[in-house]
């Protein structure tokens, strides 16, 4: 099979579960889970810390760095040895921050915690929330809620148990202008785009804030962020 990527233009994705991405796929390639391969991570602090895989894959899954390998192979490229110690010693000769696996020094040096960054004149971005009286002026804001994680972890049934739905999370004053109650359904309208989720209200939320989380396919939260536009001025309703 020469060159047999470099010839066709596929869209190859490899997944555990069968992703909207996986969908539009022409080829799909099964990749292990967490705990089914090992490797190595580098924390916050800029310490080298390893995981073994607890389980064995189905028969046929290869891991990242066999599909990497094996990828290559195919283009005419050799890429040398894929095992996990070798891939770290060359990270290690490549990046002087990292020690020999099994030094207690590995990772503690400032290479990593002391990094120049490029983006020196960088900021912060806190997006500006005015004070207001009026439920007038809201924005919109997502990310991942407590008991979720990206789009995988909606397939845990333990984790559903807590919290198995999208949700818009509010000041409890500007619900109460609003007459709005806990686990009310709302309308949240932007861009052009609106989606219906029950309500929860907080006091401590700023108000003028409104915050869906993004771990829920069902809900196609980015129909009302336009590329570019974070957060985005909303509106909302009672259904």
């Amino acid at each position: 099979m020469e060159h047999a990527f470099s010839k066709l233009k596929l869209l190859v994705v490899q997944d555990a579960f069968l992703s909207n991405t996986a969908m539009q796929a022409d080829i799909v390639l099964p990749a292990p889970i967490y705990g089914e391969t090992g490797g190595s991570f580098t924390n916050n602090e800029g310490r080298v810390q390893f995981a073994k895989p607890f389980q064995k894959s189905p028969e046929g899954i290869k891991t990242d760095t066999e599909l990497f390998g094996w990828m290559a192979e195919n283009l005419g490229v050799d890429l040398g040895s894929m095992e996990q110690d070798a891939l770290l010693n060359e990270i290690c000769r490549q990046v002087p921050g990292y020690q020999l696996p099994g030094d207690d020094t590995a990772g503690t040096t400032s290479e990593f915690t002391e990094a120049i960054s490029d983006q020196s004149d960088s900021k912060l971005f806190c997006p500006e929330i005015s004070h207001r009286d009026t439920p007038e002026g809201f924005i919109l804001i997502t990310g991942n809620c407590r008991n979720h994680s990206g789009h995988l972890s909606e397939k845990s049934n333990t984790l559903n148990t807590i919290q198995d739905q999208a949700y818009l999370t509010l000041n409890i004053q500007d619900a109460e202008v609003l007459d709005i109650h806990p686990d009310d359904l709302i309308i949240v309208k932007a861009n052009g785009h609106e989606l219906t989720v029950p309500a929860k209200l907080d006091k401590q939320y700023p108000r003028g804030l409104l915050f869906i989380p993004n771990n829920f396919i069902d809900v196609s939260l980015n129909r009302l962020f336009k590329q570019g536009q974070y957060p985005c001025p909303a509106e909302i309703e009672k259904a």
